[in-house]
């Protein structure tokens, strides 16, 4: 069975392997129903990617060629079955891949007016997907009431 899965949905598995339940704060899903041929339920349709292209002690050659700083120089990708779209801190702009015509990944149609809706969509939904993912240590502690 395929499905879109990250990195993160390793742990949960293990967890799930060996009959642990992750913690309310942890990312990720286990992927024992997909390695048993069951679809999970509520599945993602979109997977993240979040890396960093810098060095504070000694810039790369990216941070170098583009002028940015370690703090500008971030990479978020959002990968749909069809579509790919990577947003890049520091004002760089944009890049969006149509993969099905286009598995390659060789046209950048992010500046392309014809695909603006599909651009937009993608980076609203590249900016839920990392608010869900933030830092949810707290999650269902109250202060005060």
């Amino acid at each position: 069975m395929a499905a879109l899965t990250e990195s993160v949905d390793v742990t949960p598995t293990v967890l799930d392997w060996i009959g642990l339940t992750p913690p309310p704060a942890m990312d990720g899903r286990s992927l024992l129903p997909l390695a048993r041929g069951e679809p999970p339920e509520n599945w993602r349709d979109a997977v993240l990617m979040e890396a960093e292209f810098g060095e504070p002690s000694r810039p790369t050659r990216f941070q170098t060629a583009l002028g940015l700083g370690p703090d500008q120089s971030g990479v978020a990708i959002l990968r749909e079955p069809g579509w790919k779209y990577v947003h890049f801190a520091g004002g760089v702009p944009p890049m969006l891949f149509d993969l099905a015509s286009d598995p390659n990944e060789t046209r950048d149609l992010a500046a392309d007016p014809a695909h603006s809706g599909e651009r937009t969509r993608l980076a609203g939904k590249l900016l839920d997907r990392m608010m869900e993912r933030r830092d949810r240590r707290l999650t269902g502690y109250s202060f005060g009431v």
